[in-house]
């Protein structure tokens, strides 16, 4: 099927305009409240997760996480101080290298490029899936939810996306 290709070089802009703004972001702004630059939030990402996921800390240990859409690694050492291993994927360079420098001390963190409609990843590998506001109905979900969803092993936890958080406690 050939789509319209005005909407086509609209999406392709569209996202080529989204990567930039996070680029910025991550590069000129990686610092603020309920990021690690902020110290309460780095002392209890951990717990903030517990309790945004509902779920007790013993369903962590040893599990295999896909961050997608992982910033600069906030909720990658989240799932590092629960006992994860954690394969973090980000679009842009910058969330990238600030997912490293974040997560450096964390033995069991893979940092991935990519996006999340193309992740060079198999099927059925995750033991949880967490997507933090990237998959919502403004960025594409109905695109986004099945891709995220075929890296999920059959039978483990369901795919985890915040589409509106509770406010966060620190």
């Amino acid at each position: 099927m050939i789509k319209n290709k005005e909407k086509d070089g609209n999406d392709i802009q569209k996202m080529l305009d989204t990567r930039e703004s996070f680029e910025y972001q991550w590069k000129n702004i990686p610092e603020g409240a309920y990021l690690l630059s902020d110290g309460k939030f780095r002392e209890n990402v951990d717990k903030i997760l517990l309790d945004e996921m509902n779920m007790s800390r013993d369903r962590f240990g040893g599990s295999l996480v896909l961050d997608a859409g992982c910033g600069n690694g906030r909720w990658t050492y989240g799932f590092l101080k629960l006992g994860c291993q954690v394969v973090a994927l980000d679009y842009t360079w910058s969330g990238c290298i600030g997912t490293k420098n974040n997560t450096r001390q964390f033995r069991y963190a893979h940092i991935i490029l990519a996006d999340i409609l193309h992740m060079p990843l198999r099927r059925n590998v995750f033991d949880i899936v967490f997507c933090w506001g990237c998959a919502t109905p403004h960025w594409g979900h109905e695109t986004r939810l099945p891709k995220l969803n075929k890296c999920l092993k059959k039978g483990r936890y369901s795919t985890y996306l915040c589409l509106r958080s509770k406010e966060l406690k620190g």
